[in-house]
């Protein structure tokens, strides 16, 4: 090749390279290069910059802000949706309120969520041998009686709803049931407790279950019943000593 056609051509390599896609393509290259330099350089230089006064409390004051913010409405925990869900209620020693939303009732021996919207009735610290007495009534719950029916028993009618009672007293045999339909042993809150599906000779209609136990020298008797309409009282029932957890 002659010298002539030798400088021509390499005059054309160095057009090439200095051509604008040419140039267009080293900034680009440049430019990925030095923000991962950066921020590889900042990550590994982070724990001192933290340290020193003045740069410690701009990165406190204007990174930390955004990445909490991020954290708080992208990433909410699940503890945080479950206290939106139960409220905890810490009702007075003699209370009556309605239940708002599906509320924890926190008495002096145990915790036990109650279904929202119910009438709550809270004793505590009574004289003799009750400790706490707790009554819980659906808001549409009613009842009556037939004081002018013959015969041993006066007639309970539970009419519509649904009512929880749970007794703490100090140690004492559960009594007598009338009808046992169903009884089982059941765990509430790590106590093996005696479970039943029964009827009173006095109920005349309605569905009645109880569940009693004992625990750190006390005894508890929980009272359910509800009326005939209520399809799902035992489901009601199991769902609320599943809640069940003594304090003490």
């Amino acid at each position: 090749m002659a010298p002539d056609d030798e400088i021509l051509e390499q005059l054309k390599v160095v057009s090439k390279r200095n051509s604008l896609p040419a140039q267009f393509l080293r900034g680009i290259v440049f430019g990925i290069g030095s923000v991962i330099g950066i921020a590889f350089l900042v990550y590994l230089l982070l724990p001192a910059l933290e340290k020193l006064p003045v740069v410690g409390q701009l990165l406190e004051e204007e990174v930390a802000p955004p990445i909490q913010e991020t954290a708080d409405t992208k990433l909410p925990s699940a503890l945080q949706q479950q206290s939106n869900s139960t409220n905890t209620t810490t009702p007075s020693t003699t209370s009556n309120s309605t239940i708002s939303g599906s509320s924890k009732i926190k008495a002096d021996y145990y915790s036990v969520v109650l279904p929202a919207g119910w009438n709550l009735s809270l004793k505590e610290n009574n004289q003799g041998i009750q400790l706490s007495r707790l009554t819980a009534e659906s808001d549409d719950f009613a009842s009556h009686t037939d004081d002018a029916a013959d015969g041993p028993f006066t007639p309970i009618y539970y009419d519509s709803g649904a009512v929880i009672t749970i007794h703490v007293t100090e140690p004492a045999d559960s009594g007598e049931h009338g009808q046992v339909f169903e009884e089982k042993e059941v765990d509430v809150d790590g106590e093996t407790a005696l479970w039943h599906q029964f009827s009173e000779p006095s109920t005349f209609s309605g569905v009645q279950y109880d569940v009693h136990f004992d625990h750190a020298g006390r005894s508890y008797l929980i009272q359910f019943a509800a009326a005939d309409s209520v399809t799902d009282a035992e489901v009601i029932f199991n769902t609320i000593l599943d809640s069940f957890e003594f304090v003490d």
